[in-house]
């Protein structure tokens, strides 16, 4: 898919939190769908300075940039940082300078070189995404840092779809030292793109529960999956995580531990430059989506029919407004001070990206 303006800006959100600096991979050559000048002005617009002096190469080996005057991917890294960037394919037909094949092991001298990873949409074009997450882990040095952008959603044909929870899991299991998890609801591919903070756990009055992403009024929009994380000291790569409703209390216990890990980092979520972040998203049983997403199971085949009719129907009629008015909420869920768990709501609205 390639370095989109919006993913630009979370990459320069996450340099404004640590500078990137040393080694940069990119999975893959990147199409940045910006001039150098267009370039130039996104960073500024992001409180980040522009360094002086440096020169800009245009992007001549990606094929979606024949015929642009698009800035290259490892130039718009060098308008706010002063790492090495390279990339790594599974042919060098756009310039890559590793040839590797994420789908196997990587050699062993790729493993802890680079400070920083960027996947663009990468996993959801490979058939073996777990073996893939596994190489990418390994690549990164102790306290690297790599950001994930994948189709949540079947738009745009991806080979597969990734829900939250599944890299959640992943770097939580692996003891990472922190994992920010965002949902980007979109019209458009081109933009914008509503971000929102996603917790693996909420708070209920029985206890704690898993927070499913595939609830209305997601199952009914379409989104990118984004994740910030970073590797610690002591971190694994080769666990693979158990899904939350088949753990035991003992297992369950590693991931909340690990979410709680999480929410303590000082990485902040995604915000607007020189302002706070927006107010939490409203819980999905107190929007009016629970009328009629959240029905009791009916008694009958005839009355299965008659729901899922009824659904459908009022689905249907969810205009694009309705849709945002129920993602965005009205109302503010309270913070509790002090607590271990900062919020009890499914999603936090954080920030539109263009």
């Amino acid at each position: 898919m390639g370095l989109l303006p919006q993913m630009a800006r979370v990459l320069l959100n996450e340099h404004k939190y640590r500078p990137i600096t040393g080694k940069v991979l990119l999975i893959g050559r990147q199409t940045v769908p910006l001039s150098p000048d267009n370039a130039m002005k996104l960073i500024s617009d992001e409180g980040v300075a522009v360094r002086p002096g440096v020169t800009v190469a245009l992007d001549h080996t990606t094929r979606n940039a024949r015929d642009h005057n698009f800035i290259a991917d490892r130039s718009l890294f060098n308008l706010f940082s002063d790492a090495t960037v390279q990339a790594l394919d599974v042919s060098d037909y756009e310039g890559a300078e590793i040839v590797c094949n994420l789908n196997y092991p990587i050699p062993d001298k790729y493993v802890g070189q680079f400070d920083f990873i960027y996947n663009g949409s990468v996993l959801d074009n490979l058939f073996d995404p777990a073996t893939s997450i596994k190489n990418l882990s390994r690549l990164l040095k102790p306290g690297g840092r790599i950001v994930h952008l994948e189709h949540g959603t079947p738009v745009n044909g991806p080979y597969l779809i990734y829900p939250v929870d599944w890299f959640f899991d992943y770097y939580a299991i692996n003891e990472f030292q922190d994992c920010k998890t965002y949902v980007a609801h979109f019209d458009s591919l081109e933009g914008p793109w509503d971000f929102y903070g996603w917790d693996p756990v909420i708070e209920t009055s029985n206890g704690w529960a898993t927070n499913w992403i595939n609830q209305a009024p997601f199952r009914f929009v379409d989104y990118m999956t984004v994740i910030v994380a970073e590797k610690g000291n002591h971190s694994a790569w080769d666990r693979s995580p158990i899904q939350a409703q088949y753990r035991s209390e003992n297992e369950q216990s590693q991931y909340l531990d690990a979410a709680q890990r999480f929410w303590k980092s000082e990485r902040p979520k995604l915000g607007v430059p020189g302002g706070k972040t927006a107010e939490p998203f409203l819980r999905m049983r107190d929007t009016l989506a629970p009328r009629f997403f959240h029905q009791a199971l009916p008694k009958s085949s005839l009355d299965t029919i008659a729901m899922f009719k009824t659904i459908l129907r009022k689905a249907k009629n969810l205009t694009k407004k309705t849709i945002k008015r129920i993602l965005r909420g009205k109302e503010v869920q309270q913070q509790q001070e002090g607590a271990s768990i900062p919020r009890t709501g499914p999603l936090v609205f954080c920030r539109t990206l263009r």
